[in-house]
């Protein structure tokens, strides 16, 4: 009874403070490991959802534009929001959703945007849906979470796909194997359209050149070949270098550290490589 009264004492006070309490109504994380081409039409959720490839790769289409997205991003979606995820490189996705009232603090959170996904807040994510853990040990971890985004840069470094139909058919093409060395006029050649079209339907859609966008793609999916232990030589090759040196200078480039820094810095947890494609979800 004494812990009982203390529960109704404590959920009073935590009222009139004005704080939301996390329950299973408000909060809720999912764990899905899914494979290539999983697919998630348009839809939207009533919660705001926070999405993290914790291992493969997906394109996440909202607000006009479509990301391919790695470990190295949060996506936040807010609620009412309408989105289509396509998964492009089998692995596990973590969905946090989350009522509007427990939002990081500042009007971006109001839009759809990517934002740099640290240490901390996956560890905490792989923390809540490894076992289940105490309502106080997931509110704690959710307003870790929430902290740690309130002070994540928002990224502006996520890869966008062009909207126009051939346009993205080359996007699929290089996506689909980063090393191809067809340039623009090959592909406009084979879909029967003028170079100059193709180039500016990615420069309108994706705001960079075909040529930036290309060096984007191979290292993004250099970072995921890392991750998952291949080296820095072969990582390279497997993109589309020819020369290591080259890679390694392009690669600090975009994530401001050498290849061989970011897989120690971004590697996940051994123990949560599974043998087998599988798939779960968890209610936090």
């Amino acid at each position: 009874m004494a812990g009982g009264r203390h529960n109704r004492s404590r959920a009073a006070e935590l009222h009139a403070a004005g704080v939301v309490e996390r329950t299973s109504d408000n909060l809720e994380i999912e764990s899905l490991v899914l494979d290539a081409g999983t697919t998630y039409p348009w839809h939207y959720h009533s919660k705001d959802q926070l999405a993290w490839m914790g291992s493969g790769a997906m394109s996440l289409a909202v607000g006009g534009s479509t990301w391919h997205l790695r470990r190295e991003h949060f996506a936040w979606i807010p609620a009412g929001i309408l989105h289509e995820m396509t998964i492009l490189a089998p692995g596990e996705l973590i969905n946090v959703y989350a009522d509007t009232r427990l939002r990081p603090a500042g009007a971006r959170w109001a839009h759809p945007c990517a934002v740099g996904a640290d240490r901390l807040a996956p560890s905490l994510l792989w923390h809540v849906i490894e076992e289940p853990r105490s309502v106080s040990r997931r509110d704690l971890c959710h307003r870790l979470i929430v902290d740690v985004l309130e002070c994540a840069e928002t990224r502006d470094d996520v890869v966008a796909l062009p909207t126009n139909s051939r346009a993205r058919a080359v996007a699929k093409a290089i996506l689909a194997d980063p090393a191809d060395s067809r340039d623009l006029a090959d592909f406009a050649s084979e879909l029967d359209v003028s170079e100059k079209t193709l180039s500016r339907a990615f420069a309108a859609q994706t705001g960079t050149t075909f040529r930036r966008w290309r060096v984007s793609v191979r290292l993004n999916a250099a970072a995921g070949l890392l991750v998952d232990g291949r080296s820095v030589a072969d990582a390279a090759g497997a993109v589309g270098y020819s020369a290591t040196s080259a890679f390694i200078a392009a690669f600090a480039s975009r994530f401001g550290c050498t290849p061989g820094k970011y897989a120690q810095t971004v590697s996940p947890d051994p123990a949560r490589q599974t043998s087998e494609p599988t798939r779960r979800r968890r209610a936090a």
